[in-house]
């Protein structure tokens, strides 16, 4: 119980300095998926205005020869992680720290670059890490990325499924490169360059797989997941 009312104060803090609108909610104590005991958890829900409904941003990536940044730091936090906690099944340690300034900083930069046409597609990293991030943009675009990391073993393993907050994925034209810049400097935000975009393959370092066969094994997982 006292987790819980934690997580209350959690959300009341994190509403109040996002100034994020909370217009419904539930809260369900004894809860279970397939004869598994789900923790009490609360859910939120919000409401948001688009004075521009042609402002719209997707997450799929857009086209071959374009550049990928990361917004916001890479610290590698592995604690709570999908790839530890539901891979592994090491399920201990914190999960990510986050700051609240930050968090506002780094989407309030993501809304400008939106709004003056200076990014092609947006993902923010949540699960997964920057792994299964920039998958999920190749499947949702059908276009695929190419990074290097330069990184190796652990460090390389923190970098690619860590998961700090406040961070996004986004694709952007050449020709936009030194507005993007420019505005990041203004705004004072941790930005990055991974990779580009292509056609048909996902390459990680050393790994290379076709975007058909990841929409393929992503596709069957989630009929499999469903027929259970």
């Amino acid at each position: 119980m006292g987790q819980f009312v934690d997580v209350i104060k959690g959300m009341k803090q994190a509403c109040e300095a996002l100034d994020y609108p909370v217009i419904s909610g539930n809260v369900s104590l004894y809860n279970e998926t397939n004869s598994v005991g789900v923790k009490p958890t609360p859910t939120i829900g919000g409401v948001g205005l688009l004075a521009d409904v042609n402002l719209t941003m997707t997450c799929g990536l857009k086209g071959s020869d374009n550049l990928i940044y990361v917004v916001g730091e890479n610290k590698g936090h592995m604690y709570q992680s999908a790839l530890c906690y539901d891979i592994l099944f090491l399920k201990k340690g914190p999960p990510p720290p986050i700051n609240l300034s930050e968090e506002k900083k780094n989407s309030k930069f993501i809304r400008d670059l939106i709004a003056n046409s200076l990014t092609k597609s947006v993902h923010d990293i949540s699960d997964g890490g920057i792994a299964l991030t920039l998958a999920e943009m190749c499947i949702a675009g059908n276009m695929g990325a190419k990074i290097i990391t330069n990184l190796l073993d652990e460090e390389r393993i923190k970098y690619l499924f860590g998961e700090d907050q406040s961070r996004y994925l986004i694709e952007i034209q050449e020709k936009d490169l030194h507005s993007v810049i420019d505005l990041a400097k203004n705004q004072e935000i941790t930005l990055q360059q991974i990779g580009s975009t292509q056609n048909n393959n996902l390459e990680i370092d050393e790994l290379d797989i076709s975007v058909k066969e990841l929409s393929e094994i992503n596709n069957k997982w989630f009929k499999d997941y469903n027929s259970k």
